[in-house]
């Protein structure tokens, strides 16, 4: 099952504890890209990050974004509907604290 309530190497939570250590050590936003049975792709983000891109401009209901540890999953589709502008906004955004203007 993907999404198990306890972590291990098996199942995407494994993954993401694995990822986020060694993303920390480099300096880096982990970010994992799945798909599972002919479902759309699915991005794994930072919870605030996943929060951040599941807004608009696709209007995404909340309830889009599926949580669990510190971790949040939206459909890539969501992802890439931001342009490189706003994508790089919203990362700096909510990756620095730093409160940017949009142009």
């Amino acid at each position: 099952m993907l999404y198990q309530t306890v972590g291990n190497e098996d199942n995407i939570q494994g993954w993401w504890t694995k990822l986020c250590m060694e993303a920390e050590d480099l300096e880096q936003i982990p970010m994992i890209v799945f798909r599972q049975n002919r479902r759309p792709l699915m991005c794994v983000l930072p919870s605030a990050l996943a929060y951040a891109f599941a807004g608009p401009p696709v209007h995404a209901d909340p309830r889009t974004v599926v949580e669990c540890m510190d971790m949040g999953i939206i459909t890539l589709d969501t992802l890439t509907a931001w342009s490189a502008e706003q994508f790089y906004f919203h990362l700096a955004l909510n990756t620095t604290g730093e409160n940017h203007e949009e142009s």
